[in-house]
């Protein structure tokens, strides 16, 4: 697959381009709803189970700083 970012930014996108955008949006979206609506379960089950979960805060963002969350696997995101 070719990927709008391989092209020339005069080429319009591809219909993959588009549906893998349109893909990505959509999952988003169920994640953001999941968690607006505390249904954390849901929430769990959208990740793989050897995903890696992190959230840093702005000021570290750097990737040098302390970590507010780091979860390896999901067993560590259930607890």
């Amino acid at each position: 697959m070719t990927l709008a970012a391989d092209r020339p930014a005069t080429d319009l996108p591809t219909t993959e381009d588009l549906l893998l955008h349109h893909q990505v949006e959509s999952f988003l979206a169920r994640l953001q709803n999941t968690i607006d609506e505390h249904r954390y379960i849901d929430w769990l089950e959208m990740f793989v189970p050897e995903g890696l979960y992190t959230v840093i805060d702005q000021q570290n963002k750097a990737g040098q700083g302390m970590y507010l969350t780091y979860d390896d696997g999901l067993e560590a995101r259930k607890q």
